[in-house]
């Protein structure tokens, strides 16, 4: 169980620290996986030391960290989706204050586009 938590700590922040260099969501999605994966492997075995303790003193603890793990995901979830979810409507929006600019200040349309780039679709 500690050999699966360190390899996990290790693949996780080195998906991390690709992810940030290539900007990749993809990979920063895998490196949060490993590290619930990390929180969930620990919740187990505190909880396995819990039954082991509570064996040896004759008391009954109630080992059960899961709600923990559970929480941690959903915050993650939100993260990412948020993340997501301005990720894919930032272009538009761009787009929109672009051509908002364009009719505004009458700035010549073509040289927005080229500083769009592949945006300037959405210019119109």
């Amino acid at each position: 169980m500690v050999v699966s938590i360190v390899i996990d700590w290790s693949r996780s922040r080195a998906l991390a620290r690709v992810a940030k260099k290539y900007d990749s969501q993809a990979l920063e999605a895998d490196a949060l996986h490993f590290s619930t994966d990390i929180w969930s492997s620990s919740v187990v075995l505190v909880g396995l030391f819990g039954v082991l303790a509570a064996e040896m003193l004759f008391m009954y603890l109630n080992p059960d960290g899961l709600p923990l793990a559970a929480l941690y995901a959903v915050m993650l979830a939100v993260v990412l989706g948020f993340n997501g979810f301005f990720i894919v409507l930032a272009p538009f929006w761009m787009a929109g204050l672009a051509a908002a600019m364009v009719a505004k200040f009458k700035i010549d349309k073509h040289a927005v586009r080229e500083k769009l780039g592949p945006l300037k679709i959405l210019l119109g």
